[in-house]
């Protein structure tokens, strides 16, 4: 019960239009390789899809995870993609008790998808694909919750910085690309 109500709470934080996170933003339908270290991006349709599945790989120079959607009805790749939101939580740092480095709140992105009718993901296979990732840690593939509303959480090893696009002629992908944040102080 108790994971079940973190989740609500989970999924009210990430949908409240008046928390504290910035104002949201259309995702890029083209690559700028504009990257950032803070966000909050939409895209996708009202309209019913699935998730098919999640992959990760090196594309020139960046690690490149994408998220493959298909039609609800006829489960056709890459035409449609579910309303969806991404939201990227840069980790909270501080110094431990022996003077080093320490996360107190570590760095993730919040995947929240609308209407999803079938989530095809395998989460043995989405756990192996994290010992290919230079940057993501661990992943939680939440439960739906009504209507289909499901959130993907992605924990990192650092805080990133960050592309997100969802390409005109791949209707039906999601393209997150890392690589590390460069802070300047």
């Amino acid at each position: 019960m108790r994971s079940v109500l973190s989740f609500a709470g989970l999924f009210l934080l990430i949908c409240d239009p008046l928390s504290a996170v910035p104002h949201s933003l259309a995702i890029p339908r083209l690559s700028t390789k504009d990257f950032r270290t803070e966000g909050l991006y939409e895209g996708g349709k009202r309209i019913p899809a699935n998730i098919e599945a999640m992959r990760v790989s090196d594309h020139k120079g960046v690690e490149r995870w994408v998220v493959d959607f298909s039609d609800a009805l006829s489960r056709k790749l890459g035409k449609v993609a579910p309303q969806f939101q991404v939201r990227y939580q840069p980790g909270e740092k501080g110094i431990g008790a022996t003077g080093e480095s320490v996360f107190f709140r570590p760095a993730k992105f919040l995947l929240t998808f609308r209407g999803v009718r079938q989530n095809y993901l395998d989460a043995e296979k989405v756990k192996a694909l994290v010992k290919k990732s230079r940057y993501v840690k661990d992943i939680t593939l939440y439960p739906a919750i009504e209507d289909g509303d499901l959130v993907i959480e992605l924990t990192l090893t650092d805080d990133v910085a960050f592309e997100a696009h969802q390409p005109v002629q791949k209707e039906g992908h999601l393209v997150l690309d890392l690589k590390p944040a460069v802070i300047t102080q």
